[in-house]
């Protein structure tokens, strides 16, 4: 492949490279303090989830890839990378946050959970792609040569690992002299490291500058690479004898999977005995050009281990697979069947160079470059309406609560009332709502239900074991006007009153039911107020103040509110 003459210019004079890096962790850090105070202050982004995750990606990870690549700042290429993760950064964000409620006590207790669910992926896509792109630019290839793009990602991974131990040594010391000092009445130190202002610019100007010393020693950092996976590759006999070990032991296991459908063990310790052990395969196959150091033999007996591997990754990969079947697709499922499909896939391919004749392993380089790639790109589609994680857990989490069992519905319905997007949250209730009799809902009344529900998602959504929520037209107040009584369960209510051409919250709460003459309890099954609704058999008694009547019972309002 031919260089791009724009991104292969030769690297700018090292004479600007600290004050530029510096001065790049100096706007880094001005960016994070501006999120800081607009969090403490509520105000914008802070008050949007999406824009303040989004400002939080760009002000993180575009200043640390231009600090990383930093030699090449005159090149074309790296600007358009630049333009492309800050668009990146904006849709993970508000992809991210879409399920996130803000309320007067700040954002919800579930924006951590989702930042790990969803903005984690994204940082493991960041992290492959760096270092092709540094390959790219100090190379002119996208796809350089297997030993070079060996050599160009692990020194990226070393430099990046080597960054974060000299912030967190920057820090202890700091610490450590601030306690020493404490201990004399002197807390001027103490104050400064724990305050924001110092904390920030502090922080990005030990990154930069540990970034700039790292990039000044690269035949250092081949020689620690060398030795780490020197250390490395003498963990991969172990880590053989514990696949060979325990896949033993599983298989006698498998038909209690393969036909009862029971799991045999927690699917994510298979994926980490996958994982660790492709790692120390890549760690002893090194960049492909050296022979393995283990001997002809042992060379040999770690060509069966690959295809066993196989067996590990297919069987967590089903375990999952199952488990997605009964209880639908959530974030945290959705990713983790994607982690065990690139699990198979790299054992399956890492099997076929093993078991292919020739030198040691040789195909494990063309599968680890097409695999990075297939990662990158389905993160990327993630990313949008097509596969986004969110939206395609909901309409697998609908399809459960229609169709499930009992207890999966349960979950589902749960999801389906906290999860997602406002909007798209009510128009899953919304396809659940039956309005009886039947008729049309006006515009007016669709807007009222909406931001009854958006206010109250907990009490709408009711639970599962209960009826679907029936919207019920009822002259409630005997006015000869048509009321929308909406019933939520067996004890819920919100009854709106046309008022002109808009539509009242007349009061909520939940129905009292009154007792047969001669009967104390007021307990009344709910199958039987569900059967009575479904059945039609509903309408209103006297006296003044109107009941509801659900088959051969009654019901009065106990509103709280008004």
């Amino acid at each position: 492949m031919n260089a791009d003459p724009s991104s292969s210019t030769p690297p700018s004079s090292p004479t600007p490279l600290p004050l530029a890096r510096l001065g790049l962790a100096l706007l880094q850090a001005a960016a994070l303090w501006g999120l800081h105070q607009s969090i403490n202050s509520g105000q914008w982004p802070a008050t949007s989830p999406g824009w303040l995750l989004s400002a939080y990606l760009v002000s993180v990870l575009l200043p640390l890839t231009l600090l990383v690549l930093a030699e090449h700042w005159r090149t074309r290429t790296l600007w358009i990378i630049a333009m492309s993760l800050t668009l990146i950064g904006l849709l993970a964000g508000h992809n991210t946050a879409a399920g996130v409620r803000i309320s007067a006590d700040g954002i919800d207790e579930r924006y951590p959970a989702a930042f790990a669910g969803a903005v984690l992926p994204v940082l493991i896509a960041w992290f492959v792609m760096l270092p092709w792109v540094r390959a790219r630019l100090e190379t002119g290839q996208w796809v350089p040569p297997y030993p070079e793009l060996f050599r160009i990602v692990w020194r990226t991974c070393l430099s990046l690992a080597e960054a974060a131990l000299f912030t967190l040594l920057f820090w202890a010391l700091l610490a450590l002299g601030a306690a020493l000092l404490d201990t004399l009445g002197i807390t001027l130190l103490k104050e400064w490291i724990t305050d924001p202002r110092f904390a920030y610019p502090a922080s990005t100007v030990a990154v930069a500058l540990a970034i700039h010393l790292i990039g000044r020693t690269d035949r250092l950092i081949d020689g620690v690479l060398q030795q780490l996976l020197g250390l490395m590759q003498w963990l991969l006999p172990l880590a053989a004898l514990i696949v060979i070990v325990f896949t033993l032991a599983l298989l006698p296991r498998l038909p209690t999977l393969w036909v009862d459908g029971q799991r045999v063990m927690d699917s994510a310790w298979l994926l980490w005995l996958v994982a660790a052990t492709a790692l120390l395969f890549n760690a002893a196959f090194s960049d492909g050009e050296r022979p393995p150091v283990y001997g002809r033999w042992l060379a040999i007996a770690l060509r069966a281990v690959p295809p066993l591997l196989v067996i590990v990754a297919a069987t967590a990969l089903f375990s999952i697979t199952l488990r997605v079947l009964d209880l639908g697709l959530t974030v945290p499922r959705y990713w983790a069947w994607i982690t065990a499909v690139f699990a198979l896939l790299y054992s399956a391919g890492y099997a076929a160079a093993a078991l292919r004749p020739g030198r040691w392993l040789a195909g494990m380089a063309p599968v680890n470059i097409a695999l990075a790639v297939a990662l990158v790109a389905v993160v990327l589609l993630s990313l949008t309406p097509l596969a986004n994680p969110l939206q395609v857990s909901i309409r697998s989490q609908t399809a459960i609560a229609q169709h499930g069992n009992i207890e999966a519905r349960e979950g589902a319905r749960a999801f389906l009332a906290f999860e997602g997007s406002a909007a798209e949250r009510y128009r899953v209730w919304r396809s659940t709502l039956r309005v009886m009799p039947g008729g049309s809902v006006d515009a007016a009344l669709e807007s009222r239900l909406r931001e009854e529900f958006e206010r109250a998602p907990r009490l709408l959504a009711g639970p599962t074991s209960g009826p679907r929520p029936t919207l019920l037209w009822l002259d409630m107040d005997t006015d000869g006007e048509r009321d929308a009584l909406l019933v939520t369960g067996a004890q819920d209510y919100r009854l709106f009153t046309r008022s002109g051409g808009s539509w009242l919250l007349n009061s909520g709460g939940w129905l009292q039911a009154i007792p047969e003459r001669g009967r104390h309890s007021t307990s009344i099954p709910r199958e039987a107020f569900n059967t009575a609704l479904k059945d039609g058999d509903f309408g209103t008694l006297p006296p003044v103040v109107q009941e509801l009547r659900a088959g051969a019972h009654r019901y009065q309002l106990q509103p709280v509110l008004r």
